[in-house]
């Protein structure tokens, strides 16, 4: 059947790019371009690169009330949303059917950030659920669900693996005429954005509790800390053997052993750094960081 898709991010690219190999939408919306970068360029969304690529119709608006008589100028008869960033108003939901892929199971994780929220929680399982929506905040009911294991993965990664999970769901949804659907059973749980206060490494915490915030965060807002008064990133790092020999170390501070980085966290524990960001500077190698400038102490 005819379908819209809206959406934005690199994951949406991903599922329509998908979607399209069997049937390309008949409309494509999407935000509009906005400033990227420390140049601040002026940029449009992934999912904008994928229509104009494959030659389909095109909006870029960040309401899409604005275009609500191309919208049924196609007589499409369901819609599909994939992290577009904005709420669908009545005069939009009544156009088609439309329903809304979200990575996690409901009604766990409603809201803007459910992969990063499970992540932090130390979650090592959640899943994808394309549901019809309504006017509430992820409230519809459910067409389909499936678990994944997202294990010791960042935020990028399972998103990632969750996008591939959710094609054939979609695919099925184009073919059935009458979906089946459910109402979302369970308790609530709600993930708003990460804050980057959230995301600061504070080296008093277990080495695990750091690790969940560097995955959680990764590919953004990004775990940071101090590095002599300026921002620290830490990009990617791997939780480490238990060290006796920390307690009499200083928290936070960074050594090396063979090849390897590591920084001195709570309760005797030590996190493996693998991909830093100094201050103004491009992501690197931890070990290539630490070869120049020797053994010093994060968080200050």
């Amino acid at each position: 059947m005819d379908y819209i898709f809206a959406g934005s991010d690199k994951t949406a690219a991903y599922v329509l790019s998908s979607l399209a190999e069997n049937q390309a939408p008949v409309l494509v919306i999407t935000r509009e371009d906005a400033p990227k970068g420390r140049k601040k360029i002026l940029t449009q969304t992934p999912v904008a690169d994928v229509a104009e690529s494959q030659g389909i119709e095109l909006i870029k608006a960040n309401d899409p009330t604005s275009a609500l008589a191309q919208i049924l100028n196609t007589g499409a008869q369901r819609g599909i949303i994939v992290s577009y960033g904005a709420i669908l108003k009545d005069e939009v939901l009544k156009s088609a059917e439309w329903f809304n892929l979200h990575f996690s199971l409901l009604p766990k994780y409603r809201g803007a950030a459910p992969v990063q929220r499970a992540i932090m929680e130390g979650k090592t399982e959640t899943g994808v659920t394309v549901f019809k929506l309504d006017k509430g905040m992820d409230t519809g009911d459910v067409y389909k669900q499936l678990k994944k294991n997202i294990s010791g993965m960042t935020t990028a990664q399972a998103l990632e693996v969750l996008a591939e999970l959710s094609v054939p769901l979609l695919q099925q949804l184009l073919v059935d005429e009458k979906p089946s659907l459910r109402p979302q059973t369970g308790t609530a749980s709600f993930a708003k954005k990460l804050s980057r206060e959230e995301c600061f490494l504070d080296f008093k915490s277990d080495a695990k509790t750091c690790l969940q915030i560097i995955r959680a965060s990764n590919p953004e807002p990004i775990a940071w800390t101090y590095l002599n008064g300026e921002p620290f990133r830490v990009i990617q790092a791997n939780e480490s053997e238990p060290n006796v020999e920390s307690t009499d170390q200083v928290l936070g501070q960074v050594t090396k052993s063979g090849k390897q980085i590591f920084v001195t966290c709570g309760e005797a524990t030590t996190l493996e750094l693998i991909t830093v960001q100094p201050f103004a500077k491009k992501q690197m190698a931890a070990a290539d960081w630490f070869n120049g400038v020797g053994e010093v102490t994060l968080g200050h």
